[in-house]
């Protein structure tokens, strides 16, 4: 499913229930991409769910959806089209996870393909690594969640137990490529 939205909580389950739902996520980001971008992703995926939050109804609304295109903008627990039922869904490794799009800049953006073997391996050598000093920090993530950075600051510290800050308030360790350092 197509994913819309700010580093949040809420894209944080969006991630996972697409994940647990046994498909793949496409991040998007409603402020770093233009509508054009936005919908030739939509159109290159073809991709039939696009998850959001209430926040970007109105963003959602004006990229005319095709007929096939769901917009989830919120889940509301006394709806009856969803089920909180445990999902009892097993990826291979070689499923894909998620696709993240090149910047386009040297013509049309291209998407790659990840499949869920990349981040189980980097969780497994973090937990094998840092275990032990991860789990006492807490983890900011600097990277947006359209960049691969987020991928593994996210699932690499949720995936050891680790306590997550999405907005840098409070955190011990940083995860950024090294020139967002300070």
């Amino acid at each position: 499913g197509l994913l819309m939205g700010d580093k949040s909580f809420d894209l944080c389950v969006g991630v996972l229930g697409i994940l647990k739902s046994g498909a793949a996520y496409v991040p998007m980001d409603p402020v770093r991409f233009p509508k054009e971008r936005i919908k030739f992703m939509m159109e290159d995926t073809s991709m039939c769910l696009l998850v959001t939050v209430g926040k970007h109804k109105a963003y959602v609304n004006g990229l005319e959806l095709d007929d096939n295109m769901i917009s989830v903008e919120y889940i509301d627990e006394s709806d009856n089209f969803f089920s909180f039922a445990t999902l009892v869904r097993s990826s291979l490794a070689t499923d894909y996870a998620y696709m993240i799009y090149t910047s386009g800049t040297t013509g049309k953006p291209k998407g790659v393909i990840c499949n869920h073997v990349g981040p189980v391996n980097m969780i497994s050598l973090e937990w094998y690594q840092y275990r032990k000093k991860i789990i006492k920090n807490i983890v900011g993530c600097g990277a947006p969640v359209v960049f691969d950075m987020f991928v593994h600051g996210f699932f690499g510290t949720v995936g050891v137990g680790a306590a997550f800050s999405l907005d840098l308030k409070n955190c011990t360790v940083l995860k950024c490529t090294p020139s967002i350092a300070p």
